[in-house]
């Protein structure tokens, strides 16, 4: 009995971590991720919005995050992870300490001035209706009261 249950949690686990495609550079693609964004959001199931900070640091094959909401800081880890069996490449987060519920989805990409753009869902617990979250780059974004324009 013991050994049908390993192996049936083995074909579970073998479902959810599947590896990486081949061609997909994690090095190149952390150091694309890596540094300061502007966070807008929906908490899991509520519509009430939110924004903050999100700080992405390269650690090894990972991404420590610094997530501040609300004057509340919340520290995690980033990794890439594929899904689906065409291995579609996600960012995943997962929080620590108080947060340790917390975890988010999220698809990269890059605007059109190759800034990256983070878009995903946000999970707490049992989760009836995701959060939403968009992370976008500080550096690319004027300064409050700069003239958007004048910015490259």
């Amino acid at each position: 009995m013991k050994f049908l249950v390993a192996i049936v949690l083995l074909g579970i686990a073998s479902v959810y971590a599947a590896p990486l495609p081949s061609n997909f550079d994690v090095d190149s693609n952390l150091g694309f991720l890596e540094g300061d964004y502007i966070l807008i959001g929906r908490k899991p199931d509520s519509k009430e919005t939110f924004t903050g900070t999100v700080t992405l640091t390269r650690n090894k094959d990972k991404l420590d995050v610094v997530r501040v909401v609300a004057g509340q800081t919340t520290y995690g880890v980033a990794f890439y992870d594929a899904i689906t069996p065409d291995q579609i490449v996600v960012l995943r987060m997962k929080f620590t300490g108080d947060a340790d519920k917390l975890s988010a989805v999220y698809m990269c990409s890059a605007d059109p001035d190759n800034y990256a753009r983070i878009t995903g869902y946000l999970y707490d617990g049992d989760t009836k209706s995701p959060g939403l979250e968009a992370l976008f780059p500080a550096a690319s974004l004027p300064e409050a009261g700069e003239d958007a324009a004048a910015t490259p």
